[in-house]
């Protein structure tokens, strides 16, 4: 298994060894710690604080994989995800450029917004990027997150232009991005990343509050419902016009 000289360590929240959500095929996903989002309806928001989780080596944590490296090889591969993975840039360069010399698939799950520190050679090991749009219009996904959104649309643009294949995926919640005007939005935006080929709807869930409560912490969310199958069919249903070209499931 060959990894960087120095075997850099990083903070590993958790292992998946059979993640079938996390990009094609089934895939062992690495949960890597600290997050510079602070999105309202963050399901993990203990994946916020830096420092968080195992402190371990490349080497540990390719080890895990290593294993089931044969069934990953079969159309899955390594997700790395978090978190936000780009946080721990050198753990996470080093996990992908370790899964590429097992011959596994690797796809980078991120917010987008922090590629502007890396150079391009950083994307070399990543195949695919499953980028979370969280919100189409600049103010309200200010209000959202705390972050800007330019630099997430810029990431897409810069990895297309790498070659690597995206898939987006954006959160329908309720009164915040279920709007026929906010799908229309949306559709727009997608239509200017050339590599997309899939893009996941998924509907707000709140089975994460409890951890908000559990961290001390008041959840924005509380009282938001999931979005009904009519609201989501009719999200899907624009960006399908939209997109002929990719999958929206």
């Amino acid at each position: 298994m060959k990894v960087r000289q120095d075997d850099p360590r990083g903070f590993v929240l958790s292992h998946e060894s059979a993640g079938a959500l996390d990009g094609p095929g089934l895939r062992h996903v690495v949960f890597l710690s600290g997050c510079q989002m602070r999105c309202q309806y963050c399901h993990n928001p203990e994946s916020w604080r830096a420092g968080h989780g195992a402190w371990v080596k490349v080497s540990e944590a390719l080890a895990k994989v290593a294993g089931l490296a044969h069934f990953y090889r079969n159309g899955g591969g390594l997700t790395l995800s978090g978190g936000e993975p780009l946080m721990q840039a050198e753990f996470c360069h080093a996990l992908a450029q370790g899964a590429k010399a097992m011959g596994l698939h690797v796809a980078l799950d991120t917010n987008g917004e922090l590629h502007e520190n890396l150079p391009d050679s950083f994307f070399d090991p990543v195949d695919m990027l499953l980028l979370d749009i969280k919100h189409s219009d600049a103010a309200a996904h200010k209000e959202l997150t705390g972050r800007d959104l330019a630099p997430v649309l810029d990431c897409a643009k810069r990895l297309s232009g790498l070659g690597k294949e995206i898939w987006v995926r954006h959160v329908v919640i309720p009164n915040k991005t279920d709007s026929h005007d906010h799908f229309e939005r949306l559709a727009g935006i997608l239509q200017q990343i050339p590599a997309l080929s899939r893009v996941d709807l998924l509907p707000f869930h709140a089975m994460g509050s409890f951890k908000w409560e559990t961290l001390g912490l008041k959840d924005p969310m509380a009282d938001v419902e999931a979005p009904g199958e009519e609201i989501m069919e009719a999200g899907r249903a624009i960006l399908r016009q939209a997109l002929p070209c990719a999958l929206v499931v």
